[in-house]
């Protein structure tokens, strides 16, 4: 199936997905087909939202939970400016459809829209500033905050986080040289210290997945 073809097929999902939303969709806009895939979704009413639909992600609904609940809770407690998860017609954050060309569920979740571009490489040095005290601001309000009862995070502590080490044991492209470098880098990475146990430290420097422009999360 073409990524075309896999398009058109989500572009149904999504709609059958907005259905259990207070959302009157005037449009839907592919804004990036990938990890995941997001929608711009514009209301009849002249509102804008972001649809993401988790298509490849390996999380799990209680990942997914932990994080609209922290974005909830962080749109409340603090003054960042973040997509703010959206209820639907039952009052829940996350939906779920049926897949039938993936033989299975779909969680998605609909997000306030953020304005703007996508900074990429070009960012100055008052936006990096400003992502620097995000991220304390991220940090502060995780270390103090309590996952909702459900709701889970995955604990990451090695510097590979999924990935497979594949130069833990031999390889080909290991010369003698190589072998020896890579001995010298090991304790680099096992001195390591994990993240804490709070909300921050599981997440990592920042919890969230790259997004297309106009989108964060």
């Amino acid at each position: 199936m073409t990524s075309r073809q896999q398009v058109v097929r989500l572009r149904r999902t999504a709609l059958e997905i907005l259905r259990q939303y207070p959302v009157d969709v005037a449009r839907l806009r592919l804004l990036n087909h990938g990890f995941n895939t997001t929608f711009r979704v514009d209301s009849a009413d002249g509102r804008r939202f972001a649809l993401r639909l988790n298509v490849n992600s390996h999380r799990t609904t209680q990942n997914i939970a932990a994080e609209l609940a922290w974005l909830t809770a962080l749109a409340v407690d603090t003054d960042l400016w973040l997509p703010v998860p959206q209820p639907r017609r039952d009052g829940a954050l996350m939906a779920e459809v049926f897949s039938p060309d993936l033989d299975r569920s779909l969680p998605a979740v609909l997000f306030s829209w953020l304005p703007g571009r996508d900074v990429g490489d070009d960012a100055s040095v008052a936006q990096l500033r400003a992502a620097g005290r995000a991220t304390a601001t991220l940090h502060g309000h995780g270390e103090n905050w309590s996952l909702p009862t459900g709701a889970a995070l995955p604990l990451i502590d090695s510097v590979l986080m999924d990935t497979p080490n594949h130069l833990a044991g031999e390889h080909p492209l290991l010369t003698e040289d190589r072998t020896r470098r890579k001995g010298q880098a090991a304790p680099l990475t096992e001195a390591s210290e994990p993240p804490g146990r709070g909300v921050a430290g599981a997440a990592g420097p920042v919890y969230g997945q790259p997004a297309p422009t106009g989108v964060n999360g």
